[in-house]
This record gives C-alpha cells, structure tokens and sequence, in this order.
C-alpha cells in the first residue's frame, strides 16, 4: 500500500526530535479520536567530525525526502529543552531550522515540549502535545 492513502478522517503529522547527530521522525496517522497508528519510524544521523554545511544539508534531505513521500498535513518538531550545554543547544537550534525551512514547503508547523503523563497511555495512542 502506498505511503500517501486517502485520509478523511486523519491528520498525518510528522513529529521530529531534532539533533545534528541524531535527528529522529516518525509520521503517525491521527483519527479524530485522538488516537494515532505509527506510519513509519527513522533516525537519521551525522557525524561530529563532518562539515557543518554537510550535516545540516544532511539533516534537511531526510526531511524534504519524507514530507515529498509521506504528505504530512502538520509538522511538529521538539523544542530545545534549557541545557548548560551551548554547542548541544546550538547544534539542536540548527537541525530545527531545516527541518522547518523543509517543513514550509506545505504543511503547517507546530513546536512543543513533550508534557508527562499521569496515566500510562493505551497501546497504540501517540501522546498528545501543545501548539506553541
């Protein structure tokens, strides 16, 4: 079955938790329900000692390579949580701006921080996340 189905009643999101070392996506299918049924899971990754042109550009490619395939309706990309790590949070900052930047090519785009839970989730239900 293809990738890109009719959806009626679903939003596609492609969630990402960016890094420039390891960035990972994962387009979920959500019903109105607010339940969601995973589509597809990757990481894509650089290493530390690559150009820093080529690792973003690397990043940025994976990206655009999944919203061409998987259509996505939202974006959602992780907000950098406050660390005393600058080259952390710097390297973070840049993996977000391309995938944003490859995110305005249609879908609209949301930013959250992942909130705990008091309540395990129900198996195949995706947690849910503020728009900011």
């Amino acid at each position: 079955m293809s990738p890109v189905v009719a959806r009626q009643s679903q939003q596609r999101v492609l969630a990402v938790d960016p890094g420039l070392t390891r960035c990972g996506f994962a387009v979920v299918d959500m019903s109105a329900q607010r339940t969601g049924t995973f589509v597809h899971v990757q990481v894509s990754g650089t290493r530390a000692h690559e150009a820093l042109e080529h690792r973003v550009l690397s990043i940025m490619r994976a990206a655009e390579e999944l919203m061409d395939r998987f259509r996505p309706d939202v974006v959602a990309v992780e907000r950098v949580f406050a660390q005393n790590n600058a080259p952390t949070v710097v390297g973070t900052a840049q993996a977000t701006g391309v995938v944003i930047a490859a995110a305005a090519r249609g879908a609209s785009r949301s930013r959250g921080t992942p909130r705990p839970r008091s309540r395990p989730r129900s198996p195949g239900t995706a947690p849910r996340t503020r728009n900011r």
